[in-house]
């Protein structure tokens, strides 16, 4: 009947969003490499990528938020937003490093000359996002907390989780 067929579709909608997200992180991290040149720099932008959208989900786990359509939805969206704050600490880390072999100096630069614009981008982000919060069609509400926490965690994984790889690594 009806609600066989709503499950089942909504079913399949869940499995291509989770295919959707899983393509969209391998087509990211292969652009990733061929941007930056540098297969080992590539992997690990990926990581600040990946980092906010696990801690969402552990954030959903414990906020008993089911995963649906527009939750699913979110962590395609979510890795597009995280992806381009990413570049702009990466990238800058990667010209100061090649030019001082200094990981502390390179991430110190990087921050000074991405610090900032990746802080005013989020907080836009988060801010447009916010006001969804507001809707009163509950999965407009829940989406606009859901991406607009996953820029907050981006933010963070950005400006601390990132420079602590780095310093793994370099």
């Amino acid at each position: 009947g009806v609600v066989y067929s709503m499950l089942s579709t909504i079913g399949l909608l869940v499995r291509d969003l989770t295919r959707s997200f899983g393509l969209a992180f391998i087509v990211i991290t292969i652009m990733m490499i061929i941007l930056l040149k540098d297969l080992k720099l590539g992997l690990i932008a990926m990581v600040p990528n990946l980092t906010p959208i696990l801690a969402l989900l552990c954030i959903m786990v414990a906020f008993d938020v089911a995963l649906d359509m527009s939750t699913l939805m979110v962590f395609s969206i979510a890795i597009g937003i995280c992806v381009d704050d990413t570049i702009h600490f990466i990238h800058h880390f990667q010209i100061h490093y090649r030019e001082t072999s200094d990981t502390e100096a390179s991430i110190t630069e990087a921050l000074k000359h991405g610090g900032r614009a990746i802080c005013i981008t989020s907080i836009v982000l988060i801010s447009g996002l916010g006001v969804q919060i507001s809707a009163k069609i509950d999965s407009i509400a829940q989406f606009g907390a859901l991406v607009a926490t996953t820029i907050a965690l981006a933010l963070i994984a950005d400006l601390m989780f990132a420079p602590a790889v780095l310093r793994v690594f370099y």
